[in-house]
């Protein structure tokens, strides 16, 4: 191993809160599960390829280890400025000058210009015990070693984005949700991994900063002109209401250098100005933004506190799953709250006022008590078995689709099969004959046997739904007057 490699190794290994998993301690280190948030986990499988006791007899050979050293990571764009030496291959340190920081700034641009996040390694040696401050929960104190830094190295982590992220962004598009990232990487990295996975298309190359936001404004006719455009935010922290009411037109934004706190007051700063916020997260800093979020999504591989801070937890840890429940997903008509008034409030007060209905005049009793039970639990019975064949013949193609034809979307075809439609159809009617024409049940529970007729005009209006949900689909797909969208809803419902 070099003398800048093991610098490098040294600090990646040392400065790291992840670690192996006791589980797969018999496993070969390549195959070993490693536990920790992705830039952590991602240098230390990095730095473990190189074996553990060498790298610690390579280090006690450097000259001055006996020294306290103090080692950082972190964002290049923050750690830089407080940087006044670099290290150089054969283990020496130099003054950083103004060369060798443009390069540094150079092979950032570089790197996040292919979606790489990178991260700078820096030291600094502590050849004075006393400024170490004896109190180590002063953070202040501790702060101010954080500067005269040493540059050790740059390092890139690669993420690829999953082949199917594509797909979930255009279909979340497709059903009316706009995608934003909020990351806490570098602004050129967010940007390119925002246009590897869709979220900033190629339909217009134009992204604006935070900078035209002061321009436009003021201007409610400009702001209606960028709506399509894509928007890269860098310092939200500094945004008027004026401005977030710019940003929430852009369908493309990408929140770069976020904190915890800034993450939060994204979410609330969507939700005051009426939109409904899903947040997905996996980490720490996510739960105040997951917690606040109209519905908080997390990762089944996160942290625990995120896991407790959202409402939804994704056990595949698969963005993909959201789709699932986008395709299959019907929202109620009404709230679970105006259901229960219905039931319990509004429809209770008309049933008393009918408890004093007077008897019509014309009523002439020519039937028995026990004549009159009869013909209601067969009257019910037909109602029943009405119902029964109305809903699996008719609803259940209708509600199939919400705009495409039954014609195109037909459970036989390939793309759109579902076999279970047929089966679930004869099940229903089977479970509707034996309710009706079991002897046991129709003594204990009151059911009657109906004749053969009464199953055949259910179909003439099952047939009739679907008939009419055609019509309102062929309206629909025209893009019709919004009507059309409200009866959609209606029957679908």
């Amino acid at each position: 191993m070099f003398v800048d490699q093991v610098h490098i190794v040294s600090v990646g290994r040392l400065c790291n809160a992840a670690s192996f998993d006791p589980k797969t301690a018999d496993l070969p280190i390549d195959e070993r599960i490693i536990l920790g948030d992705g830039t952590d986990s991602a240098v230390f499988r990095f730095v473990t390829k190189y074996a553990i006791d060498d790298l610690e007899i390579d280090i006690l050979k450097l000259p001055r280890y006996h020294l306290i050293q103090r080692i950082i990571k972190g964002a290049p764009d923050v750690l830089l400025g407080n940087c006044t030496r670099i290290l150089d291959p054969d283990g020496t340190e130099r003054p950083l000058d103004d060369k060798a920081r443009q390069s540094l700034i150079d092979k950032q641009t570089e790197w996040s210009g292919t979606g790489t996040r990178v991260i700078l390694l820096c030291r600094r040696i502590i050849t004075n015990e006393n400024e170490i401050p004896s109190d180590t929960s002063d953070l202040e104190a501790l702060g101010q070693l954080s500067y005269n830094l040493t540059v050790v190295g740059l390092m890139g982590i690669l993420d690829t984005p999953r082949p199917e992220i594509l797909e979930v962004i255009r279909t979340c598009r497709g059903a009316g949700i706009r995608i934003f990232m909020v990351t806490g990487d570098y602004s050129l990295t967010a940007a390119s991994i925002a246009k590897q996975v869709g979220i900033f298309t190629d339909s217009d190359n134009t992204i604006h900063t935070i900078t035209d936001l002061g321009q436009l404004s003021d201007k409610l006719e400009i702001v209606e002109q960028k709506i399509s455009n894509n928007l890269e935010v860098l310092k939200i922290a500094t945004l008027s209401d004026k401005q977030w009411d710019v940003v929430i037109t852009y369908d493309e934004i990408v929140f770069a250098r976020t904190t915890p706190e800034q993450k939060l007051r994204i979410v609330q700063e969507f939700q005051n100005r009426d939109s409904i916020v899903g947040v997905t997260g996996d980490g720490v800093n996510d739960a105040p933004a997951l917690k606040a979020a109209n519905i908080g999504i997390a990762m089944g591989g996160g942290s625990e506190v995120a896991i407790e801070a959202a409402n939804m937890v994704l056990l595949d840890n698969n963005f993909s799953s959201l789709v699932v429940a986008l395709e299959s997903g019907v929202p109620s008509p009404l709230s679970t709250f105006l259901m229960i008034s219905i039931c319990v409030l509004t429809d209770m007060l008309p049933s008393i006022a009918l408890m004093y209905e007077k008897a019509e005049k014309d009523i002439d009793i020519k039937y028995t008590q026990d004549q009159l039970n009869e013909y209601m639990y067969t009257g019910q019975c037909v109602l029943f078995v009405s119902l029964v064949v109305m809903q699996s013949c008719g609803n259940v193609f209708a509600t199939r689709t919400r705009y495409l034809s039954l014609f195109q979307h037909l459970p036989i075809k390939q793309r759109s099969r579902n076999y279970y439609i047929f089966a679930a159809q004869v099940g229903s009617i089977l479970l509707a004959c034996f309710v009706i024409y079991t002897l046991g049940i129709n003594e204990s529970l009151n059911t009657r046997p109906i004749p053969v007729e009464f199953w055949f005009f259910p179909l003439v209006f099952a047939v009739t739904i679907v008939i009419v949900d055609e019509i309102r689909k062929f309206f629909v797909r025209r893009r019709s007057p919004p009507c059309f969208y409200k009866l959609a809803w209606w029957f679908n419902n």
